[in-house]
Protein backbone atom coordinates (compact mmCIF):
# COMPACT_ATOMS: atom_id res chain seq x y z
CA UNK A 1 0.00 0.00 0.00
CA UNK A 2 1.53 3.27 -1.36
CA UNK A 3 1.43 5.94 1.15
CA UNK A 4 2.73 9.38 1.22
CA UNK A 5 1.84 13.17 3.37
CA UNK A 6 3.84 16.22 4.40
CA UNK A 7 4.70 16.62 7.71
CA UNK A 8 5.89 20.07 8.07
CA UNK A 9 5.83 22.86 5.57
CA UNK A 10 8.32 25.53 5.65
CA UNK A 11 7.57 29.23 5.21
CA UNK A 12 9.72 32.09 5.15
CA UNK A 13 8.49 35.52 5.27
CA UNK A 14 9.97 39.11 5.63
CA UNK A 15 7.97 41.79 6.47
CA UNK A 16 8.39 45.09 5.67
CA UNK A 17 6.67 48.49 5.87
CA UNK A 18 7.42 50.72 2.83
CA UNK A 19 11.61 50.39 2.94
CA UNK A 20 11.67 49.23 6.45
CA UNK A 21 11.64 45.87 7.99
CA UNK A 22 9.31 45.33 10.67
CA UNK A 23 11.12 43.75 13.37
CA UNK A 24 9.87 42.02 16.69
CA UNK A 25 6.60 40.15 15.20
CA UNK A 26 5.96 36.49 16.99
CA UNK A 27 4.17 33.84 15.93
CA UNK A 28 0.94 35.60 16.62
CA UNK A 29 1.16 38.04 14.09
CA UNK A 30 0.55 35.40 11.62
CA UNK A 31 -1.79 33.16 9.70
CA UNK A 32 -1.10 30.00 7.32
CA UNK A 33 -3.79 28.93 5.03
CA UNK A 34 -3.95 26.14 3.13
CA UNK A 35 -6.64 25.90 0.04
CA UNK A 36 -8.47 28.38 2.03
CA UNK A 37 -8.28 26.31 5.07
CA UNK A 38 -5.60 27.98 7.94
CA UNK A 39 -3.24 25.45 9.30
CA UNK A 40 -1.41 25.57 13.01
CA UNK A 41 1.88 27.42 13.29
CA UNK A 42 4.33 24.19 14.58
CA UNK A 43 7.37 26.05 15.17
CA UNK A 44 8.22 29.50 14.64
CA UNK A 45 11.56 30.98 14.59
CA UNK A 46 13.45 34.05 13.89
CA UNK A 47 16.65 31.76 12.34
CA UNK A 48 18.37 33.17 10.05
CA UNK A 49 19.34 31.51 6.74
CA UNK A 50 22.83 32.30 5.06
CA UNK A 51 21.87 34.76 1.55
CA UNK A 52 22.90 33.58 -1.45
CA UNK A 53 23.59 36.66 -4.01
CA UNK A 54 24.09 37.01 -7.79
CA UNK A 55 25.69 40.05 -9.23
CA UNK A 56 24.82 40.55 -12.87
CA UNK A 57 26.73 42.88 -14.28
CA UNK A 58 26.32 44.13 -17.61
CA UNK A 59 29.65 45.84 -18.68
CA UNK A 60 28.61 46.42 -22.25
CA UNK A 61 29.13 49.31 -24.23
CA UNK A 62 25.59 50.89 -23.60
CA UNK A 63 26.11 50.59 -19.92
CA UNK A 64 29.36 53.16 -20.07
CA UNK A 65 27.86 56.01 -18.21
CA UNK A 66 26.53 53.73 -15.17
CA UNK A 67 29.27 51.76 -14.02
CA UNK A 68 30.32 53.86 -11.62
CA UNK A 69 26.74 53.59 -9.99
CA UNK A 70 27.00 49.66 -10.70
CA UNK A 71 30.41 49.88 -8.80
CA UNK A 72 28.54 51.43 -5.87
CA UNK A 73 25.12 49.45 -5.77
CA UNK A 74 27.75 46.05 -6.28
CA UNK A 75 29.73 47.26 -3.31
CA UNK A 76 26.56 47.87 -0.84
CA UNK A 77 25.07 44.46 -1.44
CA UNK A 78 28.69 43.29 -0.91
CA UNK A 79 29.59 44.93 1.80
CA UNK A 80 25.85 43.51 3.59
CA UNK A 81 26.88 40.26 3.47
CA UNK A 82 27.69 37.96 6.15
CA UNK A 83 29.38 34.97 7.10
CA UNK A 84 28.22 31.69 5.27
CA UNK A 85 26.08 34.01 2.82
CA UNK A 86 27.79 33.04 -0.91
CA UNK A 87 28.04 35.34 -4.09
CA UNK A 88 28.20 34.50 -7.83
CA UNK A 89 29.63 37.25 -10.02
CA UNK A 90 28.37 37.43 -13.94
CA UNK A 91 30.03 39.45 -16.12
CA UNK A 92 27.84 40.29 -19.69
CA UNK A 93 30.18 41.56 -22.18
CA UNK A 94 28.57 41.82 -25.85
CA UNK A 95 31.47 41.67 -28.59
CA UNK A 96 33.61 43.78 -26.44
CA UNK A 97 37.21 43.43 -24.78
CA UNK A 98 38.70 44.53 -21.14
CA UNK A 99 41.99 45.82 -22.39
CA UNK A 100 41.52 49.30 -21.61
CA UNK A 101 38.62 52.26 -20.29
CA UNK A 102 35.87 51.92 -17.39
CA UNK A 103 35.54 48.51 -17.98
CA UNK A 104 38.46 47.19 -17.02
CA UNK A 105 38.90 49.09 -13.91
CA UNK A 106 35.43 47.44 -13.03
CA UNK A 107 36.33 44.32 -13.31
CA UNK A 108 40.29 45.06 -11.58
CA UNK A 109 37.35 46.48 -9.05
CA UNK A 110 35.56 43.96 -8.74
CA UNK A 111 38.29 40.87 -8.65
CA UNK A 112 39.93 42.60 -6.01
CA UNK A 113 36.84 43.08 -3.70
CA UNK A 114 35.92 39.77 -4.08
CA UNK A 115 39.50 38.32 -3.14
CA UNK A 116 39.55 40.92 -0.30
CA UNK A 117 35.67 39.08 0.46
CA UNK A 118 36.65 35.63 0.81
CA UNK A 119 39.89 36.65 2.67
CA UNK A 120 38.17 38.35 5.46
CA UNK A 121 34.75 36.23 5.62
CA UNK A 122 36.34 32.98 5.45
CA UNK A 123 34.51 31.68 2.15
Amino acid sequence: MFRAGVTIVRVDAQVINGRQVVADLDQSSFRVFDEGVEQPIEYFGRDSEPLSLLLLLDVSGSMKRRLQEMAAVSRRALDALHDGDRVAVVVAVRNETFDAGPRRVLLDWLLALLRTTSNTRGS
